[in-house]
């Protein structure tokens, strides 16, 4: 059951998550997604937790570096190791944040929704 979700779960809430959030900049989801509490919920929810991946992809960086024996930190060998440092995060960083990540979007997003329910 753990591989199961650390190879089929993860991957599509994740690849989901920043799909709708892209997505809904461009185009609205309307089409997609009938029910409007759903669709504002998944909105939120998609965009919180894609800026949570964006901000722990940015702070494991170093550590990315420095775990990997990869040198030292410079733009030139970030762009020659941009995969590796990928690989570190989606590999070891995720796996203790993914559920932390969710949690946290998934709060805010109802508080979110409350908020818009009470404005009406």
């Amino acid at each position: 059951m753990g591989k199961f979700f650390w190879y089929v779960i993860v991957p599509i809430v994740v690849i989901g998550a920043v799909f709708i959030a892209v997505y809904s900049l461009f185009k609205p989801l309307d089409n997609i997604i009938k029910k409007p509490r759903l669709r504002l919920f998944l909105k939120i929810f998609s965009r919180i937790f894609s800026v949570l991946l964006l901000i722990g992809y940015l702070l494991s960086i170093g550590e990315g570096f420095e775990n990997l024996d990869l040198g030292e930190l410079s733009f030139i060998s970030y762009i020659k190791n941009f995969f590796r440092t990928l690989e570190y995060f989606f590999g070891w960083v995720l796996v203790y944040w993914f559920v932390i990540y969710a949690v946290i979007s998934l709060v805010i997003s109802l508080i979110w929704l409350a908020f818009k329910r009470n404005q009406k």
